[in-house]
């Protein structure tokens, strides 16, 4: 059961990056906006789950903060999604595997071992592949990009392993690092006062689907979180999160299903076969370098 519900969130998660994608191609807004009004929705979501789920940890001041510092790992994911095709931001997941995995034998005292040195190869030789074919901006800039956001990103999930490491829930671990980051993300519009008025005429003049548009994406985020916790839950954290890295092949899929079928809300990729075949090498070295990776 642990494979399915992995395959579930790695597509949700896939979903997520296509329509967040669509967003910022369709709808010229200042990340702030966007991040801004999907708070609405996910901090209504998470006030009501804090009803009836188990939150209380010993460690939410520093999940709180972490969550708050990872705001700006997502800000800087908008930032990157305007430049670079969806499919090919999947890469900083990878490269941030490696960090952790890093940051794990150094804090953690985790052991390396030969295959982990073989992962960490395979990944970085199809990071400069998918670069390298990557046609909107130049290969150091794509790298440059993709380094800096899964570097970012590590953090969080180091904080959320020692709190899980420490005998923490995994539901109190995901909430308060979750709500840390939504509370910015709905602060920021109001405290800075160049993004005020933007925010206010979003709200008062954007026409109905781009409210939609933005709900299902943290419907979808929400359906993400839910699927890998209970895989996290069910299955060995190191096939889990193997599995999980499928996600560049669902994202490659949703980006043509948009292209074919909701052409207005086409996400940043190309559907070149060229493209296409690069890619799906690339990837495919990623995982077997991810891999290498978890079973070592």
């Amino acid at each position: 059961m642990w494979i399915l519900f992995t395959l579930l969130s790695a597509a949700s998660w896939a979903l997520v990056n296509v329509l967040d994608s669509s967003l910022t191609k369709r709808y010229k807004k200042p990340t702030v906006i966007f991040m801004g009004v999907q708070a609405l929705f996910s901090l209504s979501i998470l006030i009501l789950l804090s009803t009836f789920l188990p939150i209380a940890t010993t460690w939410h001041l520093p999940l709180l903060a972490v969550g708050i510092c990872s705001y700006f790992g997502d800000f800087f994911l908008f930032y990157v999604l305007k430049r670079i095709e969806v499919s090919v931001v999947n890469v900083a997941w990878a490269l941030q595997s490696i960090f952790i995995s890093a940051f794990a034998f150094m804090v953690f005292h985790e052991h390396w071992t030969m295959l982990q040195t073989a992962g960490v190869v395979c990944i970085l030789v199809s990071a400069l592949l998918i670069a390298f074919w990557h046609t909107h901006i130049s290969l150091g800039r794509t790298l440059g990009l993709l380094t800096v956001l899964g570097l970012i990103t590590a953090p969080n999930y180091l904080v959320q392993k020692a709190a899980l490491l420490d005998s923490q829930t995994i539901v109190a671990v995901f909430f308060w690092s979750i709500i840390g980051r939504e509370c910015m993300s709905f602060a920021m519009p109001w405290i800075l006062p160049a993004y005020r008025s933007p925010m206010l005429v979003t709200l008062r003049t954007e026409r109905r689907v781009f409210f939609l548009f933005n709900a299902a994406v943290i419907a979808v985020w929400f359906l993400a979180i839910l699927f890998f916790v209970y895989a996290y839950q069910a299955g060995p954290a190191s096939l889990v999160s193997m599995l999980a890295n499928t996600q560049p092949f669902f994202v490659m899929f949703f980006a043509w299903l948009f292209h074919r079928y909701l052409p207005a809300f086409t996400a940043h990729e190309g559907f070149g076969a060229k493209s296409i075949g690069i890619k799906a090498l690339g990837f495919a070295i990623t995982f077997f370098g991810l891999a290498l990776l978890a079973l070592s």
